[in-house]
């Protein structure tokens, strides 16, 4: 039996999950529109969805300030990645 703890770790670890490969394959495009007028789309864009759900049945089953805190622990995510990824740059040249 999962009780609502359980329930809202995995629903956490899951959004995490998610965030972090959106944030991974951001970078790879895939071709929406050829021929005269090309358009790009991110691979991540798949996610999106799913990210925002979860952060709405988080919002309607635990609160506005359950969702608030984690779409702060979600800044604070991105705020990591982009730093990883200035480091890296760094190093690269």
């Amino acid at each position: 039996n999962m009780n609502k703890t359980n329930k809202m770790d995995l629903l956490v670890a899951l959004y995490i999950f998610l965030l972090c490969t959106a944030e991974l394959m951001g970078g790879k495009t895939f071709p929406i529109l050829t021929g005269s007028f090309k358009l790009n789309a991110s691979v991540a864009i798949f996610l999106i969805p799913f990210i925002f759900s979860i952060n709405d049945i988080i919002a309607e089953v635990y609160g506005a300030a359950r969702a608030r805190r984690d779409v702060y622990k979600r800044q604070s995510l991105k705020g990591i990645f982009d730093q990883m990824e200035s480091w890296g740059e760094t190093l690269a040249n």
